[in-house]
């Protein structure tokens, strides 16, 4: 069964305490600041072709020591949300999830983001698609935490220009989008099994004969999905010529 690796950062984690959510400005707009994050709509491209996918993302700059939620946010928290109005034949596919930080506290286990992040979505529009621009409007929602949890929202909207073929955006937006692209994690091209160990653990090994182990800082894994594993359970990693066991 694939499973994804990724390092382990130990960093900061929020409280458990909710305070009232933050005021939200209107009309939509390209970029709106709450009182913890600025959430902007980016485009990898300035002009879309009808037809041919593109990629947007969601960019959440947080307040120094705030922090936001990965889809499996551990043992508290909630994931960030985008539910997409766009127009007909135009699809949005789910959020590509970079690869988070671990937050421990006194042994309380979450994952989420910190600083800067920029969480990617595929947008299709059909090959049909008529006008002369192609609007995509988004209402997000999070909760960013830092002695309390806060959870704050936005109305965000972008129109491109269609055009007969489509035209990448901006230098600084582009570097953005390739820096998001190496964040996401790959597909493990190893097997891997997992079970119960004699002492009673359960174990993951990834199968990857031929690591080399000095090169490899540190192992830590990430359960998908909420509810499966106990985010608070303590993860030990041994690497060898091998491969790995969690």
């Amino acid at each position: 069964m694939p499973r994804f690796l990724a390092l382990l950062l130990a960093l900061l984690v929020a409280g458990p305490t909710f305070a009232q959510p933050a005021a939200q400005s209107s009309p939509a707009q390209s970029v709106v600041q709450t009182d913890n994050v600025r959430a902007e709509l980016l485009s990898d491209v300035a002009t879309a072709k009808p037809g041919e996918p593109f990629w947007v993302g969601l960019r959440q700059t947080m307040r120094p020591k705030w922090h936001t939620y990965w889809k499996n946010p551990g043992e508290s928290g909630l994931p960030t949300e985008i539910a997409w109005t766009l127009p007909a034949g135009v699809t949005a596919g789910p959020i590509v999830w970079p690869v988070p930080h671990v937050f421990d506290i006194g042994g309380v286990i979450n994952y989420g983001f910190k600083d800067d992040i920029l969480l990617l979505v595929r947008i299709t529009p059909p090959a049909n698609l008529a006008g002369r621009t192609l609007k995509r409007a988004a209402e997000a929602n999070w909760l960013v935490c830092e002695d309390v949890c806060i959870p704050e929202e936005a109305k965000l909207e972008l129109a491109l220009p269609l055009a007969a073929a489509a035209t990448p955006s901006d230098p600084k937006t582009r570097a953005l989008f390739e820096t998001a692209r190496r964040n996401v994690p790959m597909e493990s091209p190893w097997p891997a099994r997992y079970g119960v160990s004699q002492a009673g653990d359960p174990t993951l090994i990834v199968e990857a004969k031929g690591l080399k182990p000095d090169t490899i800082g540190s192992v830590y894994f990430f359960p998908a999905e909420w509810g499966h594993v106990a985010a608070m359970a303590k993860q030990t990693a041994s690497i060898t010529a091998e491969g790995i066991r969690i």
